[in-house]
């Protein structure tokens, strides 16, 4: 207790001294005020440039979904030309329908995502231009008055960091949830089966994909005895 004591003391003291020397020296505070904003400056950059890669990935993993989805709809198509197979072709109708459900969910993140990240980049380039013009007035100023007041406006324009970011904030929760979501699933291994299977109604997307098959099938069958009749 009284160590914590004795370190506020120590703590205030050394504050107050800082802050008799920056008023007796205002070139002092100015450069104090320039690194502060440049410190703010770095924080927003390294914000907005991890957000890209994050849209980078989502466009590199919706691209990926995509792919699978044409490999996959080509294989069914290869495959019903030469078997009458219903189980196969049954199953490989319900794995379409699991993986058009994928490639819409990923699909849907990026553009979401790409949406939310040309906002954050504006919010971000107006930031960028807001600081730099504060920076530029600093070495304008002339009295101790004018550097009060206008490291008043720097304080409440830049507070919390980038507290003004917003949409950049609004993109980290949207990127945080995303992968918080694809973890859980991850976890839960077979539960998140059994859950994907609620949500596409597994009973009946596998007698739609059953249907196809017979569907598939009947129609080879039928364009087989037309050729073997001419």
């Amino acid at each position: 207790m009284l160590f914590k004591r004795v370190s506020n003391l120590l703590f205030g003291g050394i504050a107050k001294i800082i802050r008799g020397a920056e008023e007796r020296n205002p070139e002092l505070l100015i450069e104090k005020m320039e690194y502060d904003i440049n410190r703010k400056l770095e924080i927003a950059k390294d914000r907005i440039c991890k957000i890209k890669v994050d849209v980078k990935i989502a466009e590199k993993r919706n691209q990926q979904e995509q792919d699978k989805m044409k490999s996959l709809q080509w294989s069914i198509q290869e495959t019903a030309k030469t078997t009458k197979d219903e189980s196969l072709l049954t199953q490989l109708f319900i794995e379409e329908a699991t993986q058009q459900k994928v490639t819409e969910e990923t699909a849907g993140f990026y553009v979401e995502l790409k949406m939310m990240y040309a906002k954050a980049k504006t919010e971000y380039d107006m930031f960028c231009n807001e600081a730099q013009a504060q920076k530029s007035k600093l070495h304008l100023l002339t009295t101790q008055t004018e550097i009060n007041k206008l490291r008043n406006k720097i304080i409440s324009t830049f507070d919390l960091s980038t507290g003004k970011l917003n949409d950049v904030g609004r993109v980290e929760e949207l990127v945080t949830k995303q992968k918080f979501t694809a973890e859980a699933k991850n976890e839960l291994k077979e539960e998140s089966i059994s859950e994907k299977i609620k949500k596409v109604n597994y009973n009946s997307m596998v007698e739609e994909a059953k249907e196809k098959a017979r569907k598939v099938i009947g129609e080879n069958f039928v364009n087989k005895e037309e050729s073997c009749n001419e």
